[in-house]
């Protein structure tokens, strides 16, 4: 079973853990691109925010599900650190970032669960950003909290 950052920061310490939180940062940087935003909205939780994903979806969850391997192994850590993700697209499931957040929010809880259930990887989808050319096309968009 996949570690969690927690985890990793109980067994390996402090400054063990605010490597890893460095790592996945970097990590999950160098899986967006240059026009995407990464930011970390505390503790171990990240936000991506990607223009116009389209096909670039599927390359972007590839990247992401190796990030908290990779930061796991630079720290000694056994077994890989595991990135959960939540989403909501705009405006199908919410009007405003704040809404945007509760709802990827509870889905990330809700692929927490379904994963520690049956070992899946957690799903990754994307929101883009207001004022692209896909935000003011509806098609399934989402921002995803890692």
């Amino acid at each position: 079973m996949p570690a969690t950052i927690g985890k990793a920061n109980d067994e390996h310490g402090h400054l063990a853990g605010n490597r890893v939180l460095q790592l996945v940062a970097a990590g999950l940087r160098k899986c967006c691109r240059a026009q995407d935003l990464v930011a970390r909205l505390g503790g171990d939780e990240f936000v991506l925010v990607l223009s116009e994903p389209g096909d670039y979806l599927n390359t972007l969850m590839e990247r992401v599900s190796d990030v908290g391997a990779r930061a796991g192994a630079e720290i000694g850590c056994k077994t890989p650190l595991s990135i959960s993700a939540g989403y909501a697209g705009y405006p199908d499931d919410a009007p405003d970032a704040e809404s945007l957040l509760e709802k990827a929010d509870e889905r990330m809880y809700k692929n927490k669960r379904r994963r520690k259930a049956s070992a899946a990887p957690a799903n990754i989808v994307v929101f883009p950003r207001s004022g692209s050319k896909e935000a003011d096309n509806p098609k399934p968009k989402t921002l995803a909290l890692a």
